[in-house]
């Protein structure tokens, strides 16, 4: 019995070793165009994010986005499609309700390359409330809806 199982190992190792043959080979001939950089910054009322792309050869601030309470900014970039030397990547980004899953945001721009931009995320004034997270002034709502 353990030469059958042996037998079924080994039939699935070749059978994925020639998966990740094709794929490697695949990738060669079409490039990789895509990164792995993705982030996602979700702001609560006791912590809200502004997220700021900075460019680290001047210092400067490129992009700054206030990510409103209840939702989250997901930002992602895809190497070497930008229009230049000076900016050869593309970032692109969207504005969700926190925790849902989204796929590539619909807003882009073209960035810097990954040596030479950071995303600075920094937490506003706490606390910051939206108009869905927390009840409105006293005056208008019956004590007993609290």
């Amino acid at each position: 019995m353990s030469r059958v199982v042996n037998a079924g190992m080994k039939s699935c190792r070749v059978g994925l070793l020639g998966a990740m043959v094709c794929c490697g080979v695949l990738s060669a001939l079409t490039g990789c165009r895509a990164s792995l950089d993705r982030h996602v910054y979700a702001s609560s009322a006791w912590y809200p994010q502004t997220v700021t792309l900075m460019d680290t050869r001047t210092g400067e601030s490129i992009w700054s986005v206030d990510v409103p309470v209840g939702k989250q900014l997901i930002v992602g970039f895809r190497d070497g499609v930008g229009p230049n030397a000076d900016k050869p990547d593309v970032m692109y980004w969207s504005i969700t309700d926190a925790g849902r899953r989204a796929s590539r945001g619909k807003s882009h721009m073209a960035v810097p390359d990954e040596t030479a931009r950071v995303l600075v995320p920094t937490k506003r004034t706490t606390p910051e409330s939206s108009d869905a997270s927390m009840p409105g002034p006293a005056e208008d709502r019956d004590v007993d809806e609290y």
